[in-house]
C-alpha cells in the first residue's frame, strides 16, 4: 500500500510539471511544421503582434546573378495554412500593419522616375489579399 501512495504521489508531480502548450506555442508549431515542407529548414518566421497570421521568408543569394531571390508566404494561424506563396527578385518584405504587408522589389533597371521607382512597392493586405500599389 504504501508503495500505492507513493507511486501515485510520484506520477502526480510529473504530472503537474508538464505544461500543456499555449495557444501561440501550438500555432508557432504548426506553422513551422508547414513552413519546413514548403520553404525549408531556413525560413524566418515573423508574426503580426495579434498573432494571427504568419510572414514566412527565405532567401535564396545567388552568386551568378549576383542577387537575393526572395520566396514568401503568408500564413493563416486560425486556419493552420499556408494562403499566398511567391517570389521577388532582391528587396524587402515586412509588416507595415498587423494586416498590411509592405513589398519592396529592387528595380530591374535604375531610374530617377520615381513613377518607375513606386511601381516596385505594394501592399498585401491580409486576409483578403489584395495587392495595392504603395505610394510613400
Amino acid at each position: 500500500m504504501r508503495y500505492l501512495v507513493l507511486f501515485s504521489l510520484v506520477i502526480g508531480l510529473f504530472s503537474s510539471s508538464c505544461k500543456p502548450l499555449s495557444k501561440v506555442q501550438a500555432a508557432e508549431d504548426c506553422v513551422k511544421k508547414t513552413i519546413k515542407i514548403e520553404f525549408g529548414e531556413q525560413t524566418e518566421l515573423n508574426f503580426n503582434s495579434e498573432k494571427t497570421f504568419c510572414l514566412c521568408l527565405l532567401r535564396k543569394y545567388n552568386p551568378a546573378k549576383m542577387l537575393v531571390a526572395i520566396d514568401f508566404g503568408i500564413y493563416d494561424i486560425n486556419a493552420c495554412k499556408l494562403i499566398y506563396k511567391d517570389q521577388i527578385r532582391d528587396g524587402e518584405i515586412s509588416w507595415k500593419t498587423d494586416y498590411e504587408i509592405l513589398v519592396k522589389k529592387k528595380s530591374e533597371v535604375y531610374s530617377l522616375d520615381t513613377d518607375v521607382q513606386k511601381k516596385n512597392r505594394y501592399l498585401i493586405t491580409v486576409p483578403d489579399l489584395i495587392k495595392t500599389t504603395y505610394l510613400e
